[in-house]
């Protein structure tokens, strides 16, 4: 067979799967390929270590010369044999080629430890393998088979849940041959409110685009078993740590699962994100978004994890008595992730990139179709854990991005992600922009580009420190609020961030201090932008409407008329109701006083011509 890879550091040993013997010609699929890392940290006692080389089977016995193996530790080119007890906690996490279990013999893999197989996985009778939570059993071969004529166990734990919070589950083990109905899976929870997600049903009919299908048909009870790639939400039975073992064949290779459009009238072009589809982990291993994204070119590329930070609540605004917030939905694509509450709180992690075993996430189908799950998706390097963490030994590639919380002092929060990429635009990009769920929020915080949509996650061209971004937010409540800087990488490690308040007319940064300002419930994306150096903060980029302008009704008949100090008005007409004109100043300032006790107490209008050409009319009441 031909390969193009000689010279790049890499070494080969003979795979005793597939070939014994000599061989007479080359053929790459005879050998296993392992990096030049590998070749340096390997042990004696392996085909990698100079010197060292084994034929055949290694048996472990539990006393054999190579810590309890007989004939050389395990490594990707050979077979193994277990026949006595393997504790991955006393012994060390392993690679074979294939591994198979003889006699009554228990294998336990511990938290963060891994048995990763390259083909086949045979679990004969009275053989027991147990996955315990965050330990990971990851395979190579789509095509390796899976024999199960014993017991293997995948344990999960949540993380604390509250009474009546829900976790959304997918399945690691393959239940298409042996039907279990979900309940007697999932027995922390109640079995009447485990739930499928039923995409074609889900249609928001009214015009406020809040996500929420206003006719409430788009969750169904569920009571079948559990379909590989498939999540379904479960409500805890009783607060704290809940616990499942998943039991039978565990799932390989690929894993394919059938995303639908919904029945809203509003396509996914005309930029609502509404073709919702659960889907979930299906392998006893942590996988990869970013390789799950790349694959799967008929979804857009922001999954949505659902993270139970904050209690239901009838203070929750949505269409039940108690709702729960959308801003608990913690989200992901290339850019990077955004989380869900200040970094102290439990449940707010941010999404890195690695999907846990078990775990189950939205996905916004663009066309109906195949989704697909394979093995490529699947590494020893990723931490399989429910905090969305990278292992230590997963590179973590910084990136030229910066985060935007929006908090008020009651615990609202609401966080952006702006990341810049040579790939991206300023358009919507599929696996760069994620656009920010709306509905059942205290608050809203986003981002702005040349289209109608609003990100939480928003990846731009390569960085221009001349460019401004404009930024929108929607509060259902009163009061102070404050944008802080959280993390920032890259470029914009040393990169001043400005912000300007354009109601207020200032201009803050906020790698000094966080932004406090006061505001009526509504949404608002005129008021903010971010820039790079103050010079970007031109007048006649920024957009001005009535409520730029303040009138201000003072003391003895006197009124202030008044814009942001970056502008200045050139005329100010002041007209009855009708539009007939009553007074005619000129001025070259951004505030100007003007005494009006002859004018009667009711209705006019203001209309404001700006020095950049803007217009601006607003209505005002004398009252004095």
């Amino acid at each position: 067979g031909e390969y193009t890879e000689w010279g790049s550091l890499k070494c080969f040993i003979r795979n005793s799967c597939i070939a014994d013997g000599p061989s007479r010609s080359f053929d790459i699929n005879d050998w296993i390929e392992f990096s030049i890392t590998e070749v340096n940290e390997t042990l004696p006692g392996t085909n990698l270590y100079l010197g060292d080389h084994f034929d055949g089977v290694t048996n472990f016995n539990g006393v054999g010369d190579y810590n309890g193996w007989v004939n050389g530790l395990p490594e990707r080119s050979r077979s193994v044999t277990v026949t006595a007890d393997y504790d991955t906690g006393l012994k060390g996490s392993f690679e074979a080629c294939s591994l198979e279990t003889t006699g009554t013999v228990n294998i336990n893999v511990r938290a963060d430890d891994y048995i990763t197989i390259v083909n086949d996985l045979t679990v004969n009778a009275r053989g027991v393998l147990n996955i315990d939570h965050e330990g990971s059993l990851i395979m190579f071969n789509d095509l390796g088979t899976i024999t199960n004529d014993g017991d293997i166990n995948v344990y999960r734990s949540t993380s604390t849940m509250e009474q009546y919070d829900y976790h959304y589950w997918s399945s690691p083990i393959d239940y298409s041959t042996n039907t279990t109905p979900v309940a007697s899976v999932l027995t922390d929870f109640f079995a009447s409110r485990i739930y499928a997600y039923n995409t074609s049903a889900y249609n928001d009919t009214d015009d406020d685009n809040d996500n929420i299908d206003d006719e409430q048909d788009d969750w169904v009870n569920y009571s079948s078993d559990m379909k590989s790639g498939i999540g379904y939400a479960a409500m805890t039975s009783s607060p704290g740590e809940r616990n499942t073992i998943f039991s039978g064949k565990v799932n390989n290779g690929v894993i394919s699962v059938n995303v639908a459009l919904s029945n809203d009238e509003n396509g996914d072009e005309d930029g609502d994100e509404d073709d919702w589809n659960l889907l979930g982990n299906p392998y006893p291993s942590a996988i990869s978004a970013d390789e799950f994204i790349t694959q799967n070119s008929n979804i857009n590329g922001t999954l949505y994890f659902w993270t139970h930070n904050t209690a239901i609540s009838i203070d929750n605004p949505g269409p039940d008595a108690y709702n729960f917030s959308a801003d608990d939905y913690a989200m992901y694509n290339y850019t990077g992730g955004t989380g869900t509450g200040e970094a102290s709180v439990a449940g707010s992690a941010v999404p890195t990139g690695i999907i846990e075993t078990g775990l189950g996430f939205f996905v916004d189908a663009i066309s109906p179709g195949p989704v697909e799950f394979n093995n490529s998706m699947r590494s020893k390097s990723y931490a399989n854990n429910n905090s969305f963490s990278a292992s230590s030994t997963n590179e973590i590639i910084e990136k030229d991005r910066f985060w935007l919380n929006l908090t008020n002092p009651n615990g609202a929060f609401s966080q952006i992600l702006i990341g810049f990429f040579e790939n991206a635009t300023l358009e919507k990009d599929r696996l760069y922009d994620g656009v920010r769920l709306k509905g059942s929020n205290y608050i809203d915080f986003y981002s702005l580009d040349n289209t109608s949509y609003e990100y939480g996650i928003q990846g731009r061209p390569a960085f221009d420190e001349n460019e401004s971004i404009v930024l929108g937010y929607q509060s259902n409540i009163l009061g102070n609020l404050s944008i802080d800087l959280g993390d920032r990488e890259g470029v914009l490690s040393e990169t001043p961030i400005y912000i300007t308040d354009h109601y207020l007319s200032i201009t803050h940064d906020l790698t000094i201090a966080p932004y406090s300002f006061n505001t009526e419930v509504g949404a608002f994306n005129d008021r903010f932008e971010i820039a790079f150096n103050e010079e970007s903060l031109s007048t006649n980029d920024i957009q001005v409407d009535s409520k730029t302008l303040q009138i201000i009704e003072l003391q003895n008949g006197q009124v202030q008329i008044k814009v942001p100090n970056q502008f200045e008005m050139t005329s100010i007409q002041i007209m009855d109701i009708s539009g007939k004109v009553i007074y005619n100043f000129s001025t070259q300032r951004s505030s100007q006083t003007f005494s009006l006790n002859n004018l009667s107490k009711t209705a006019y209008l203001v209309t404001v011509k700006l020095n950049n050409g803007q217009t601006i009319t607003k209505k005002a009441v004398k009252r004095k």
